[in-house]
């Protein structure tokens, strides 16, 4: 299984219905939408929710002006054949509304299994270190 860890847009000038965790609410998405993110970010999945759209195009203002094409089939993740570092992306589609958008990195829930070491605590009860990894992906 694979997540979307650290949406981008939360930092971003985006509409506050397009980042809500709740699919039910909605934002407008006639045409192009022009996002401007906070700072520089590395991007190679987008997540998608509750929209009546099929096609949406994703240019990144990266060096090379990537562009990634997604046809939507059901809410949930949408994997980009690579990954790019961009402050700004342009995301067309022929959906009118759409609930919910994520941009961000993939991570494999296989790798939330490395890097824990049991510890003992005072009593001898046993924790997990490996917090370390967490830092790693941001």
């Amino acid at each position: 299984m694979t997540i979307l860890f650290n949406d981008v847009l939360q930092k971003s000038n985006a509409p506050a219905a397009l980042l809500s965790p709740a699919l039910s609410d909605t934002s407008e998405a006639a045409g192009a939408i022009t996002l401007t993110l906070d700072a520089p970010r590395k991007i190679n999945c987008a997540g998608i929710g509750n929209t009546n759209g099929q096609n949406f195009s994703f240019a990144f203002n990266d060096a090379a002006s990537t562009v990634f094409s997604v046809e939507f089939a059901a809410n949930g993740l949408y994997k980009f054949p690579a990954t790019v570092t961009a402050s700004g992306v342009t995301i067309t589609t022929d959906a009118t509304y759409i609930g919910r958008l994520a941009l961000g990195k993939k991570r494999g829930l296989d790798n939330f299994n490395g890097g824990y070491e049991a510890a003992l605590d005072c009593p001898g009860q046993k924790r997990k270190r490996g917090l370390e990894f967490f830092d790693a992906l941001l």
